[in-house]
């Protein structure tokens, strides 16, 4: 239906908008015409989350030369929600896997500490652990109609940020 969400609930850091707040665009009445289910703005919020980590981790690729993965860990509540899952795996055309670990982001922590603790490189400790994993493996979509509807979504929720936001940190100086 065309809805964007942008996720800024206490400002953005990635990028540096401090000051960003949430939003929900593309409100009309044709919009409102889709709008019989709630699912859809529930669709737009989870659609925004995900860009916004999207958008983090194409910054990290353009910064980090040689930053390639070929598939992520998902953790916390959020990563038990299967139809997420497959939004995440098919806006970031990686795939998912899933720590057994309910606190995995704490895990994530405790290792950087270890690493710190050790003297060996982050990248280096974390690959010395065994992490037990689920079996599921959720696996990005190629069908194009799918990946063609997102990338819109993506390159508007990208535009709507930009606009709305990208003189925030300027304006402040």
């Amino acid at each position: 239906c065309g809805l964007t969400f942008l996720p800024y609930l206490s400002g953005e850091r990635t990028p540096n908008w401090p000051n960003a707040t949430g939003a929900l665009l593309g409100l009309t009445a044709q919009t409102m015409k889709c709008m019989s289910s709630p699912g859809l703005i529930y669709r737009a919020a989870l659609e925004g989350i995900t860009f916004l980590l999207a958008d983090a981790l194409e910054q990290m690729r353009q910064c980090c030369d040689g930053f390639d993965p070929k598939s992520i860990f998902v953790v916390g509540g959020g990563s038990r929600n299967k139809f997420w899952r497959q939004m995440i795996a098919d806006i970031f055309q990686l795939e998912l896997r899933f720590p057994l670990e309910p606190e995995s982001a704490a895990l994530g922590a405790a290792f950087q500490a270890g690493a710190a603790f050790t003297g060996v490189s982050v990248e280096d400790y974390i690959l010395q652990q065994k992490v037990e994993m689920e079996d599921t493996v959720v696996k990005p979509t190629t069908d194009e109609d799918t990946l063609k509807m997102y990338k819109e979504a993506f390159e508007r929720y990208k535009a709507s940020s930009k606009k709305l936001f990208s003189d925030h940190v300027e304006n402040k100086n």
